[in-house]
């Protein structure tokens, strides 16, 4: 297939002219930031974190173009508690959607939207267990998912809100094993969901990888989680992001196999076998070096990933996949210093990305083309 035959064996420059420069101010954020999630809707950036200036408390900002300046939306640190594991989501209006757990307990998780001016809880707290970790949340047309691993089995699962029962169960906890870095994503009402597994917490964040979905029954009762396609591809993976595009799945992943170089794969069906499989978009371990906090998204059917980039600095790298080879987005490693908490959004060609900024203390910084 094209891209597996026809990559390049190393990654080029792509297109002059997709340099990246400052959104705002460098390090713009108070203190500094942790687990930086940045979203785009309408070409207006928004960035949610864990704002350690508000005792650690969840701020959203996003990017006043006429300001041309970050401010807040609603109050900075408006959860009455230290929080940790920051997820955002807009949903197809445009609303923001936060989901965290709290910092101190360890041991709830909320999600809160900003509606009529200000920031509204979801229901009652999504989860109460001993342990929870690896939150993250994902809405479509309107209902807000959000899946997380649980107490000290880190056994996946995955709770939904309906308006008359509030936080529901989507099927069984998914993961027998440990899970670690779990991503999640809708598609017209299914769950997926990407993870690392292992027989220990140690081993879960360098383990196999697995991508599931939810199948319901054909009669709408309770369904199953079911693996997505034949996953020999797979080995020992270093985070996941997952994307649906058009009703492929695809994944992202320090591949464990290739140095924990990234790689990308899809889903699709084999006529010879008569089942999906999944195949690599590319050369798998396609990055000089490797990598950590991968990011996948599309824009316009053309994948992009970013990641911090260990072989240049451990600066922030972008690149995308066109010509049958994944290029560069501007120059890699375009950071001014080491990263953390790397997040990607592209709208219409302008690529966003935000992170952590070791040369601002760690205060956040967002950069686009």
């Amino acid at each position: 297939m094209a891209g597996i035959i026809n990559a390049l064996p190393f990654p080029s420059i792509g297109a002059q002219g997709e340099n990246f420069s400052l959104l705002g101010s460098a390090g713009f954020t108070p203190g500094a930031a942790e687990h930086t999630v940045l979203k785009v809707y309408g070409g207006v950036p928004y960035l949610a974190f864990v704002d350690v200036a508000q005792g650690y408390r969840p701020t959203v900002m996003y990017y006043h173009r006429r300001k041309k300046r970050w401010v807040s939306l609603g109050p900075p640190g408006f959860f009455r508690v230290p929080v940790n594991c920051t997820s955002l989501c807009l949903d197809h209006h445009g609303v923001p959607y936060v989901a965290f757990k709290e910092r101190m307990l360890n041991s709830r998780v909320f999600v809160m939207r900003y509606l009529g001016g200000g920031w509204q809880q979801v229901g009652g707290p999504v989860f109460c267990g001993e342990e929870i970790n690896y939150v993250t949340i994902f809405v479509e047309a309107g209902t807000p998912y959000v899946a997380f691993t649980e107490g000290r089995s880190y056994h996946g699962r995955v709770m939904k809100y309906e308006d008359n029962s509030g936080w529901v169960q989507v099927g069984r906890n998914f993961s027998r094993k440990f899970a670690g870095y779990v991503s999640l994503f809708v598609d017209r009402g299914i769950p997926y969901v990407a993870y690392t597994e292992g027989e220990d917490v140690p081993r879960c964040t360098l383990g196999k990888l697995a991508v599931i979905r939810y199948e319901p029954t054909a009669a709408g009762g309770e369904g199953d989680w079911v693996p997505v396609g034949e996953q020999d591809l797979f080995g020992i993976a270093f985070y996941t992001s997952l994307y649906v595009e058009q009703g492929v799945p695809y994944v992202a992943y320090g591949n464990g196999n290739e140095l924990c170089k990234i790689t990308v794969a899809k889903c699709v069906y084999d006529p010879a076998r008569g089942q999906e499989r999944w195949i690599p978009v590319g050369r798998p371990g396609f990055s000089e070096g490797n990598v950590v906090y991968p990011k996948l998204v599309f824009d316009q059917g053309v994948p992009y990933v970013a990641f911090r980039d260990d072989m240049n600095g451990y600066g922030a790298t972008v690149m995308k996949y066109e010509r049958d080879c994944w290029v560069y987005v501007g120059e890699p490693g375009f950071s001014a210093g080491e990263v953390n908490y790397v997040s990607l959004q592209v709208e219409k060609g302008k690529v966003f990305v935000a992170y952590a900024d070791g040369s601002r203390r760690d205060r956040a910084t967002v950069m686009a083309t």
